[in-house]
Formats: C-alpha cells, structure tokens, sequence
C-alpha cells in the first residue's frame, strides 16, 4: 500500500483538472510520511533506517516543491546506498561487532563462532566474513550508480509540473525492475555464498546456520 497508492495518486490525479502536480505530490508523500511516523506512535523503536525514509520524503518534497533539477532527485535516489555501504565499510574497520550483529538476524553467530573456535578457525570466518561485507558494500555502490543513472535518463520533465508527477510514479515502478530485483537477487546470492563459505570452515550445516523465523 505505501508504495502503491502514491504511484496511482501522481499517476492518475496529477492532472491540472485535478489534484494538479503540486497537491497530488503533496498527498502521495504524505501517506507514507503519516504512515511511518503512526508506527513509531504504537511503539516502534526508532531506527536509523525510520529516520532516513522520513527525511528521504521529506528531500523528494522540496526538491519537488523548490523546483529543483532532476540531478537532485538522482541524488537523493541513489545516495542511500552510498551511505549504508560507506557505513558497513566503516563498521568493518571501527567496530566489527556491528557487522556480528546485524548477522545475528539471519546468522546463528553464536553457534557459528563456537564451531569456528572449536575447529580452530575462527581467523578464517572472520576473513570471509569480511570479505563477503565488502562485496555487499560494492554491491550497494554499484546499485546506486544504477539508480542515478536511470533517475537521470528517465526523467526529463522539470520538477512540479503533472509530467514530472508521472515520470515520477513511471520511475518507482521501473525502479522495481533495475533497482529493488537485482539488489534482492545480488543481496540473496551473497548471503547464500556466505553462508556456504560458514558452512565449509566450520562443518555446521546451512539449515542451523540460518535462523528460522518463529
């Protein structure tokens, strides 16, 4: 629904007749921008990535609104995957046991470290470890190279006029096609190679490396 009903809303209304580009962008960034701060009402614990989706439609607003150039919107587009792939490139060299961390959401890393420990190889997990991190972090630096490139050649009509409106909803969807599918296939690929390299180090089978969900 977040991603659906702001696409028909710029698709369908953006018209002068009615909505026109300014209210209908006004209404599809508000539905999702309500959206996340009602769940952080109930009791949502705030994240780094709450915070960044609201700022990021909040960005998209005013690059809207100010009339700014399409440059800003690949920008914006495509600097989250910068960020999330510098901040893992920092976590590895300042504070490794945030990247233990956000494994243990998938990764049994306890059961994992002790096999390691046990077979004397914890050096090597930590190694491969790392070195399928960086991979994911070249990975999200490549995607959002995408992004910006498709932002760029895609949208050609200026900002806050019913063109742009629809470029705009045309855009998230092919976005689901050059963006969200390669990045889910890339991201799938990689944890799938880790976890077979965990597998071959430390002999636990990939059904007890992987967490099942409750």
């Amino acid at each position: 629904m977040v991603f659906i009903i702001p696409t028909i809303v710029l698709l369908f209304l953006s018209a002068e007749s009615l909505l026109g580009p300014l209210w209908a962008m006004l209404v599809a960034l508000l539905f999702p921008l309500a959206l996340e701060i009602y769940s952080l009402s109930i009791g949502r614990k705030l994240s780094f990535m709450s915070v960044f989706a609201i700022v990021g439609i909040l960005i998209i607003g005013a690059i809207s609104l100010l009339g700014l150039s399409r440059e800003w919107l690949a920008l914006r587009r495509s600097v989250v995957y910068a960020v999330v792939a510098l901040g893992l490139i920092i976590a590895l060299h300042f504070k490794r046991d945030f990247v233990d961390r956000s494994l243990a959401k998938v990764v049994n890393m306890d059961l994992v470290h002790a096999a390691a420990q046990q077979k004397h190889v914890e050096k090597h997990l930590i190694r491969h470890i790392n070195k399928m991190s960086y991979a994911f972090a070249g990975f999200l630096l490549v995607i959002g190279i995408v992004s910006y490139i498709v932002t760029i050649v895609f949208i050609t009509a200026p900002t806050g006029t019913s063109e742009f409106n629809v470029q705009y909803a045309e855009l998230r969807v092919l976005s689901l096609l050059f963006v969200t599918l390669p990045l889910l296939v890339g991201a799938t690929g990689i944890l799938l190679y880790l976890v077979s390299g965990i597998e071959k180090l430390t002999g636990v089978k990939t059904e007890e490396i992987l967490k099942k969900k409750e």
